[in-house]
């Protein structure tokens, strides 16, 4: 066989083998979203207004404003200081915490604080995956739409008992509400494609005794469903805030001083002790309702 035959046919067993490959892939994808259509998730179309999240006591714990390219999700803490965040149909997500802000990225991340002094925190996220297989650059050919490798609002990870999805007038399904794995209520926040990009969870005390209160946990991802930030947020102390800055889940701080992350030692090294400790005691049970005072959502 003359050496032109043999490469002829090695490329057309590759064309073939990858044809196969990209089929499988796209058929394994379409069968893991049509078992998530089997399952039947109340949604509810809300249109451009604010939705609150309120104890049941009617004391409003957090607010959501939409629009059409991005909502805001405000924290009533107690504090003087601000607590929002801005998730943006394509994905971007801000944090602002008094003079704090941060940016998450697919990329990399962006952290300052208006404290005189300090120094502004830019970077990539770190990756120990240098040379990706074949596999991976094929599935990279895959349209999105095929893919679902982020995480989805139903994740172990996010709220696996999934009650409700709320869609604006132009199909963007931008959050839902349930319980985590652990039966703590939450709601997940998600870009135009579906990938969860901010959760905040209401939880229950670590430990006795249960007279405490609740604390919220706020977590931030990029597109691929990799933790990025971590935010505590307990009654009476400082917000506490985490960074992953690689993919292995490496813990680190903001060092606004040296303008660099640092790996975490124990848990003060996260504490932002320049801002004001919460003073808001969520307590259960909470509700979201619409601006209209309507029960879209509760949970015990």
């Amino acid at each position: 066989m003359s050496k032109v035959r043999i490469a002829a046919t090695a490329l057309a067993s590759a064309f073939v083998g990858g044809a196969l490959t990209f089929w499988w892939l796209s058929s394994t994808s379409d069968r893991a979203q049509e078992n998530r259509n089997a399952v039947h998730v109340r949604e509810e179309l809300v249109p451009a207004q604010t939705l609150e999240l309120e104890d049941n006591a009617g004391q409003p714990s957090a607010s959501i404003a939409l629009s059409d390219a991005y909502l805001t999700l405000t924290l009533y803490s107690g504090a003087p200081e601000p607590i929002a965040v801005n998730i943006y149909r394509d994905g971007r997500v801000g944090l602002i915490l008094g003079t704090l802000t941060a940016i998450v990225e697919d990329e990399g991340y962006s952290l300052s604080d208006d404290t005189p002094g300090t120094h502004a925190i830019v970077g990539e996220w770190k990756s120990f995956k240098k040379n990706p297989n074949w596999l991976i650059r094929l599935r990279r050919l895959i349209p999105l739409d095929k893919r679902h490798s982020w995480k989805t609002f139903d994740d172990p990870d996010v709220l696996p008992t999934e009650d409700l999805e709320l869609r604006n007038r132009k199909g963007w399904r931008f959050a839902a509400v349930g319980l985590d794995a652990s039966g703590d209520p939450g709601i997940a926040f998600a870009d135009s494609e579906g990938a969860v990009r901010a959760a905040l969870l209401q939880r229950h005390p670590e430990y006795l005794p249960r007279a405490e209160p609740d604390w919220w946990d706020l977590a931030l991802f990029d597109r691929s469903g990799k933790l990025r930030l971590s935010l505590e947020l307990h009654s009476g102390k400082v917000p506490n805030l985490v960074v992953f800055a690689d993919d292995v889940g490496s813990q680190y701080y903001a060092d606004f001083h040296s303008g660099k992350l640092t790996p975490k030692d124990n848990e003060s090294d996260a504490a932002l002790s320049w801002i004001a400790p919460m003073k808001a005691r969520p307590q259960r049970p909470i509700r979201l309702s619409d601006n209209r005072k309507r029960t879209m959502w509760s949970a015990p």
